[in-house]
């Protein structure tokens, strides 16, 4: 890519994306606790769309002072789709909303 003066990105033959996405359940349990759906809901996108190019996704427990846990790893758009499912069955036990 090249930033021309005028702020124009110019596109090369190659294109750049994520192959590894990793992300930590708790984050992802603390902002539903928090009813932030949204921000859930805009992981979950990136997800699919990381998936779609061939990337992986991977859950995982992080501690302070140990190395992390790997709880799950995605490589399809159904397997995060599924996982997606899975909290939102939680989300109804729980009364919450849903994540889109």
């Amino acid at each position: 890519m090249q930033l021309h003066r005028n702020g124009q990105i110019e596109k090369e033959d190659y294109d750049m994306y994520i192959t590894e996405l990793r992300i930590c359940f708790k984050d992802i349990s603390d902002a539903l606790a928090l009813g932030e759906n949204s921000i859930v809901s805009n992981i979950f996108k990136t997800a699919k769309e990381i998936v779609k190019q061939g990337g992986s996704i991977i859950i995982e427990q992080r501690y302070e002072n140990a190395q992390s846990d790997i709880l799950a790893k995605y490589s399809t758009e159904y397997e995060v789709e599924n996982w997606k499912n899975k909290l939102n069955d939680i989300q109804d036990i729980l009364k919450q909303h849903k994540i889109e």
